[in-house]
């Protein structure tokens, strides 16, 4: 195993090897320092926009990107929180771990996590999450010597706050820290609170504006229309924390192809009042992520600290009929900012496809960290070749997807047996860079591609 310290200085080995003490006047470094936060459901085309106003709806991030390196095509291997966490803390799909349920078994204690890699290295390693489907109790909290949890799907205004002194403490430490901070800002519904609720839509007085702030809102909505009569189906698990089964989305379409089912259509202004909430939320997320990065300069961590901010999906706003991100594998819920700020990265953009699940090799590496568990080819740090080859997604709904440059494809698995069929399955996608259809069917080895590695089994 490799020595669980910092880098001992050139001059400093030169003491271990009876060099005189007269040699050496430099200082060992200071201990560094890993910031990564997650960013609960931003998608990628909410970074370096302009708002209602004209002015940057993500100042804080926009500065980051001009400052190190941005991912410009990361997807996200999984649509849902809880899965694509796994990857990513995995360094592999998450379907690896067992089976894309909220009711599946939990990772075990001693899984080889990331936070593991760096607790066994002697960091010091701690979380604070927004809850929701990272609580405890989902199984992301191994290798963090503290995890601590906020209420159901709280957003930054809650973990910022608690993250701030464990930075200060970090500063002033003698070893390396690893430090995550999530927040769930812009998962739906979409009610940014004082100032920032309906920020973007001021104008708007229709019937939303009473009703956006019911965690259900979202999920009575198919296409252009509201169905105020449905009731998404729950599960609760032996623990009794409740849970969206993946049945959710057939129900609700079934429900609105019944003639009988109460139907409010929803207008353009509705919409984008919708649309523009969501922004708003883009704007609270940002302006609690400066707060937290200004504490980390106040404290002095600048020379010493890496920054990694990344948002675990996108979601859906009305591209394949939903507001939400479970409901498709396509770009708008799987495209996600990227951003690597530290010491010896430089300022640049990498438009090569990447999965966020290359994370963990690029910082074991970073750091010089054994890793036991070494999966997804490492993301590109300084300047060396992007991983070969599509980037895989998967959902707990039974699809796949795989991300080339200029294109993707997402397909169920229980169409997978046999060459592409003449007509689209449901819940398939078939696009280009730009989001654009590609006309159906796809090439045979594009669908091949869907049918073997990275997953571990083959479609039926």
């Amino acid at each position: 195993m490799r020595p669980t310290g910092p880098p001992v200085p050139r001059c400093a080995r030169g003491l271990l090897l009876g060099a005189s003490a007269a040699l050496c006047a430099c200082a060992p470094p200071e201990p560094a320092v890993l910031l990564i936060i997650s960013l609960d459901t931003l998608r990628a085309d909410h970074v370096g926009r302009r708002d209602a106003r004209g002015e940057p709806l993500t100042p804080t991030l926009d500065a980051l990107a001009a400052q190190g390196l941005r991912f410009s095509r990361a997807s996200a291997q999984a649509n849902e929180s809880l899965f694509s966490h796994r990857s990513i803390f995995m360094g592999a799909l998450a379907s690896a771990q067992g089976a894309l349920r909220y009711d599946a078994p939990r990772l075990p204690a001693d899984a080889p996590t990331l936070a593991a890699a760096f607790a066994e290295a002697g960091w010091t390693t701690e979380a604070f999450v927004g809850g929701g489907h990272l609580a405890p109790s989902f199984g992301l909290d191994g290798g963090f010597q503290r995890y601590t949890s906020a209420a159901p799907f709280s957003g930054l205004q809650a973990t910022v706050p608690l993250a701030i002194p464990a930075l200060e403490a970090a500063a002033r430490a003698d070893r390396p820290a690893l430090i995550f901070v999530h927040g769930y800002d812009l998962h739906s519904p979409y009610a940014p609170p004082g100032p920032f609720f309906a920020s973007e839509t001021p104008e708007y007085q229709g019937p939303l504006r009473l009703e956006v702030d019911d965690p259900l809102l979202y999920e009575r909505v198919w296409g252009d229309a509201l169905y105020p009569t449905f009731r998404p189906p729950q599960s609760v698990r032996e623990d009794g924390v409740q849970v969206m089964p993946v049945e959710g989305y057939a129900a609700l379409a079934a429900h609105a192809e019944d003639p009988s089912s109460p139907r409010v259509p929803l207008s353009p202004a509705d919409l984008g009042f919708v649309r523009g909430q969501y922004a708003a939320a883009a704007a609270l997320a940002d302006h609690h992520l400066g707060r937290l990065l200004r504490a980390a300069q106040e404290a002095g961590l600048k020379e010493r600290l890496t920054i990694v901010i990344f948002a675990d999906h996108g979601e859906d706003l009305g591209e394949h009929g939903t507001f939400n991100h479970r409901h498709v594998l396509a770009d708008s819920t799987l495209r996600v900012p990227l951003l690597v700020v530290g010491p010896g990265i430089a300022a640049g953009e990498e438009a090569a496809p990447v999965g966020l699940s290359g994370l963990r090799a690029a910082l074991t590496a970073r750091y010089g960290l054994r890793d036991r568990a070494p999966g997804s080819p490492a993301l590109p740090l300084k300047g060396e070749p992007p991983p070969p080859g599509p980037v895989a997604s998967e959902s707990m709904r039974g699809e796949r997807s795989l991300r080339w440059a200029d294109r993707r494809l997402s397909a169920p698995t229980t169409a997978l047996g046999g060459p592409p069929p003449t007509q689209a399955p449901p819940g398939a996608v078939y696009e280009d860079d730009a989001g654009q259809p590609i006309l159906w069917p796809p090439t045979p080895e594009d669908w091949a591609a869907l049918r073997g590695p990275p997953w571990t089994a083959d479609a039926p």
